[in-house]
């Protein structure tokens, strides 16, 4: 449902050479030329983490899932990020915190499919002796049927949520110029010494034990 509509968004903003950049369905490949027309080149495929990295450092933007890895590697390079609709309770968390730190918005998904409030607020009060609970919030499985059923239902008449996507997806992309935007606030934010300071704790740790003498 998302992927045409990214690529709608990107051809109206004007993309003329577009990496798509994962193990995509095999149903959707007939579709992926004819949603670029023929003054687009598009590649796809998988990429390893380094190709990635390196084929998102080339780009003038990168439209992705809000997943905290790639945010902050994207942030750490100042690459601007188009969060496309969430998937999840962490990816809803994620794009709300990305859009915060830097000033962008991101590309919700239509409230006939689900809103993300919604999610969030059921989440918190679901009752905590529902069935379907396996533990953590009292909500959390509650929250996600949430998710799952309203993108099932949108999934059996795609093209209307397509529709509406592509213009949220390209009102994202009309901001990746504005110098205003904070691009680099996230990783700023959370910092980069996160292995560093694990190093140093486990260092400490094996400093102060008492190891046993060997035999």
């Amino acid at each position: 449902m998302v992927v045409p509509a990214a690529l709608r968004a990107l051809v109206h903003w004007g993309a003329r050479d577009i990496t798509l950049c994962g193990n995509l369905p095999r149903g959707l490949l007939p579709d992926l030329p004819r949603a670029v027309g023929d003054d687009v080149r598009l590649h796809y495929g998988a990429l390893g983490h380094r190709a990635f990295l390196d084929a998102a450092g080339e780009a003038d933007v990168l439209l992705a899932s809000p997943g905290l890895t790639t945010l902050l590697e994207c942030s750490a390079r100042g690459i601007p990020v188009v969060c496309l609709p969430p998937q999840n309770i962490s990816q809803i968390l994620n794009a709300s915190s990305y859009a915060q730190v830097t000033g962008a918005s991101t590309a919700d998904r239509p409230e006939k499919v689900f809103r993300a409030q919604d999610v969030l607020d059921t989440r918190l009060t679901a009752p905590a002796d529902n069935p379907g609970n396996s533990g953590g919030s009292p909500g959390e499985d509650a929250a996600l049927e949430l998710i799952y059923q309203g993108i099932a239902r949108a999934a059996a008449a795609p093209e209307t949520v397509r529709a509406e996507l592509a213009d949220r997806v390209l009102g994202c992309l009309t901001e990746v110029g504005d110098r205003r935007k904070q691009w680099t606030a996230l990783v700023r934010l959370i910092g980069t010494g996160g292995a560093a300071q694990i190093a140093d704790a486990v260092l400490s740790v094996a400093r102060s034990s008492k190891l046993p003498a060997k035999g």
